[in-house]
C-alpha cells in the first residue's frame, strides 16, 4: 500500500515542482525572445508562477515554524 504524503512533505513538494515550473517558463522565455516573438503573455505566466510560489514558500516556512 502507498505512504501516504505528509503535509510537509507536499508543501515541500510543492517548492521543489514551483522551482521548475518557473525555470522552464524562464527559458521559454528566452527561446521566443530569442526567436523574435512576444513575450508579454509568456511573462505574465511567469508573474503569476512566482507569486504562487512565494505562497508555496511561506506555506512551507509556515510548516517548518510550527
Amino acid at each position: 500500500m502507498p505512504r501516504r504524503e505528509t503535509l510537509l512533505q507536499m508543501a515541500e513538494r510543492h517548492v521543489l515542482e514551483g522551482e521548475a515550473l518557473i525555470a522552464r517558463q524562464r527559458r521559454l522565455i528566452e527561446r521566443l525572445a530569442r526567436d523574435g516573438h512576444p513575450t508579454d503573455d509568456a511573462q505574465e505566466f511567469l508573474r503569476s508562477f512566482l507569486k504562487a510560489q512565494a505562497e508555496h514558500i511561506a506555506h512551507l516556512q509556515g510548516l517548518l515554524d510550527e
